[in-house]
């Protein structure tokens, strides 16, 4: 996390949990998602999430960062 915080000139890091959806929110400088990544980070991120079967969403501007995972209650799922 400290050299996630480092590289987006962020200085706070807000991290919920609530109604299955788990977000990290930090305060940087953003960036531009559709550009070019020269690194492996959200790679990896889109990566894990389609192994778990988690949807996440990501949104960046100049204010900040935000990266929004939703865990799907399997067992309520297979109820219905």
């Amino acid at each position: 996390m400290t050299c996630g915080l480092n590289h987006t000139k962020a200085d706070k890091l807000v991290i919920t949990i609530e109604n299955n959806v788990v977000s990290i929110k930090d305060n940087g400088i953003g960036f531009d998602i559709e550009g070019e990544s020269k690194g492996l980070g959200l790679k990896i991120i889109e990566d894990i999430a389609k192994t778990l079967h988690i949807k996440y969403n990501l949104e960046s501007n100049e204010c900040g960062t935000l990266f929004s995972f939703t865990v799907e209650n399997t067992y309520e799922s297979h109820l219905n």
